[in-house]
């Protein structure tokens, strides 16, 4: 939870920055249905995966994803196209 404090007070936001779904919700007990998470709930995401070199636990590195975005990019990085706006080559 204290990451997710932190990433969403960066960015102000619970906005997935790869596809802009603006109703994400912050996974817990109450709404993981058998330890499955939803599309819309947020994720956080590297943006230079750590597998890659980037900074495990370095917020400038974190960004916040739905978790169908965050499963369809696997680990390819993250290219910024705008402010708090991310895409991703498949």
């Amino acid at each position: 939870m204290k990451v997710f404090s932190a990433v969403a007070f960066h960015y102000n936001t619970l906005t997935c920055t790869i596809c802009q779904r603006k109703d994400l919700i912050i996974p817990d007990d109450d709404n993981v249905i058998d330890g499955l998470m939803l599309d819309h709930h947020a994720t956080i995401e590297h943006i230079e995966p750590v597998s890659l070199g980037g900074l495990r636990y370095a917020i400038k590195n974190m960004t916040c994803t739905c978790n169908k975005c965050n499963q369809d990019r696997k680990t390819s990085p993250l290219t910024k196209i705008g402010e708090h706006h991310y895409s991703y080559e498949s």
